[in-house]
């Protein structure tokens, strides 16, 4: 590992993650090799782009708290691991969790995880709240 990427509320090192992929207001880009952090402001505030800007980063893993099926594909075309962790633990220590192997790899859907939970009805989480172009409103679960 040498640049992961966190997906944060805050452009702070101390932040909680985002409690949506696409829609976090900032990237924390954590360069382990060098012991240093940088943010990225998402202005593109969708899954695609996203990872994108992680791509140009030089990002091999990401940190996130939810996702979405698209998202996870973009991750996967791109040769960037993700890694699920609870919203509530602050960025440093979840770059520890990850170093010690303590995170749950993203899976090929986040459905499931959403139906045990009682978020979603079947059939995962579809963001009804959104419009046409899937790029505004929220997430049916923020």
């Amino acid at each position: 590992m040498s640049k992961i990427a966190l997906m944060t509320l805050l452009n702070r090192d101390d932040s909680n993650l985002s409690p949506h992929f696409g829609k976090a207001k900032w990237m924390m880009i954590r360069d382990t090799e060098q012991a240093s952090s940088k943010f990225i402001q998402n202005h593109g505030l969708n899954g695609k782009t996203v990872v994108e800007a992680l791509l140009r980063e030089g990002c091999t893993d990401v940190i996130c708290s939810e996702i979405g099926e698209g998202a996870v594909e973009h991750l996967k075309r791109a040769q960037i691991h993700g890694w699920l962790a609870p919203a509530n633990i602050p960025a440093p220590r979840l770059v520890e969790m990850l170093a010690a192997g303590s995170l749950q790899p993203v899976s090929a859907t986040h459905r499931g995880q959403h139906e045990q939970e009682g978020k979603h009805p079947a059939g995962g989480c579809g963001c009804q709240h959104r419009n046409s172009d899937g790029h505004s409103g929220r997430c049916c679960h923020e």
